[in-house]
């Protein structure tokens, strides 16, 4: 086993937890960290996230033989002692298991953003039942990539079926956090075929000795552990004995049946999977934009949209994926830089943005609109707009001979684009105008575009909190999320 190394002493912390659960009950232990989980999760302020309830999961997991470890129950004082100790592990910012890592303080942030902001917005739930089960499906001939189809060939069940189970699972495993259920149980508690549970949990479930397994998958992130992506994210599901199944983190199934189904997809059929998702994304921005916008104020070309204003001109585009995940766990520059100057990444995207803002720019009536830029990505982008990744950019930039970022070019993930559309609805503010004001703003120049826009409505409009999360999301929680 590595070592598990507190940031503020540097010593190996492995021993003290082992010596703390080296005779506890696997299964009454994963009823106290499901039950913990699902109340932190309502809780406004809760001591310890599911990041923090993952990692203590993983070293019992870890720890055990054929998921077995003792018999004594994980009680409330050895509990608060064990995630003491996660926590002095989680928040290392420099040296992670034994091996140092890079010591920019950027790097230590980005590492940090994508392993806590995750957890912390359920936007994805709506966001994703809408993509994939609403765009998705209208434009699949578009494309010829018939998803649900090859889903239901490959799988064994449909999208829609994958979805109505999970979220069933979900809704008890809530409803009773020390939930435990066999196959047979659940099948028949949900009313659904046993096959089809079978094989949702042929996705979503695993034993202990296959989660280990999974663990000892040879990765370039071994030392960045904390900040690494937990398999209990793809499997949320853990098989106690041959025929009993347990929910440690019901949050993280959530996340599996929603934006999870991307992984399921890509898996499929790579090509035509990122031509559909790509496509779903650009009819996503088309309906946040007319739902704010009237239509004759909208034009979009060849992957470019414009938006149109008095004396203003939005230009924009999209990515789905900035970077992959071993950018977002280690915060290396370089892989950083590699991930964003692949074909199709985000630099190119940049060049091409910047050129299509170029040729408008010349064509502009007596020079008088302002014109700003803005790349939209579908994936989590934390701080994307900030110092850190525009540095990286601007390198491979100048790297290539082309023109660095203009500020005017903001990027932002899906979020900050919803939060823009709702805020120019409800503020009857234009787009162009709102954009035009955060950059001339020094004071909020890097921010993320959500967190500039609740801080600028606040300031704006007589103190008044917004809602900004688009219309759309009611109405999707109203078809799925009220069954």
């Amino acid at each position: 086993m590595s070592e598990l190394t507190d940031y503020s002493t540097g010593y190996d912390m492995r021993p003290a937890l082992n010596a703390l659960i080296k005779s506890l009950d696997i299964k009454e232990a994963i009823k106290t960290i499901s039950h913990l989980s699902t109340i932190q999760n309502k809780d406004t302020s809760p001591r310890f996230n599911d990041h923090k309830l993952g990692i203590l999961l993983r070293v019992l997991i870890e720890a055990s033989t054929n998921g077995k470890l003792g018999e004594k129950s994980l009680t409330t004082s050895s509990l608060n002692l064990c995630l003491d100790i996660v926590s002095s592990i989680v928040e290392s910012p420099n040296s992670i298991l034994g091996t140092p890592v890079p010591s920019n303080a950027m790097s230590f942030l980005h590492r940090l953003a994508y392993q806590r902001m995750p957890d912390q917005d359920r936007s994805y739930i709506a966001r994703s039942l809408y993509i994939y089960h609403e765009i998705a499906p209208k434009i699949k001939q578009d494309i010829g990539f018939d998803f649900e189809l090859d889903f239901a060939s490959q799988f064994g069940l449909s999208t829609a079926e994958f979805w109505q189970i999970g979220y069933s699972i979900y809704k008890m495993s809530v409803e009773e956090p020390s939930l435990s259920f066999t196959l047979s149980k659940m099948a028949g508690s949900l009313n659904i075929e046993a096959n089809k549970l079978e094989s949702f949990l042929r996705l979503t479930a695993c034993d202990t000795n296959s989660y280990k397994s999974l663990l000892r998958i040879p990765t370039e992130q071994s030392h960045f552990e904390p900040y690494s992506i937990n398999p209990l994210r793809k499997v949320p599901i853990i098989q106690i004995t041959s025929t009993e199944y347990m929910i440690p983190i019901p949050a993280y199934l959530l996340r599996r049946i929603t934006h999870g189904l991307y992984y399921d997809l890509i898996e499929l059929n790579r090509k035509e999977f990122i031509r559909l998702i790509g496509r779903s994304l650009q009819e996503y921005i088309r309906f946040l934009l007319e739902d704010c916008l009237p239509e004759n104020k909208i034009r979009f070309d060849r992957g470019f949209w414009s938006i149109y204003d008095t004396d203003t001109v939005l230009m924009m585009t999209s990515v789905t994926r900035p970077f992959g995940a071993l950018s977002r766990t280690t915060g290396d520059p370089e892989q950083i830089r590699r991930d964003l100057a692949r074909p199709g990444g985000l630099v190119e995207t940049i060049i091409q943005l910047q050129s299509t803002i170029k040729q408008a720019e010349s064509k502009k009536p007596n020079g008088t609109a302002k014109l700003s830029g803005m790349v939209v990505a579908l994936e989590d982008f934390f701080y994307g707009n900030g110092p850190f990744i525009r540095g990286i950019v601007n390198q491979e930039l100048k790297r290539l001979g082309k023109p660095i970022m203009k500020e005017t070019v903001l990027l932002t993930h899906i979020k900050g684009f919803e939060a823009l559309c709702t805020a120019s609805r409800k503020t009857k503010t234009s787009i162009g105008d709102i954009i035009t004001e955060m950059n001339r703003s020094p004071y909020h120049f890097g921010m993320e575009l959500d967190a500039y826009l609740q801080y600028s409505t606040i300031l704006n409009f007589d103190d008044q909190v917004f809602d900004l999360t688009p219309r759309i999301f009611a109405r999707t929680h109203e078809k799925y999320l009220n069954v």
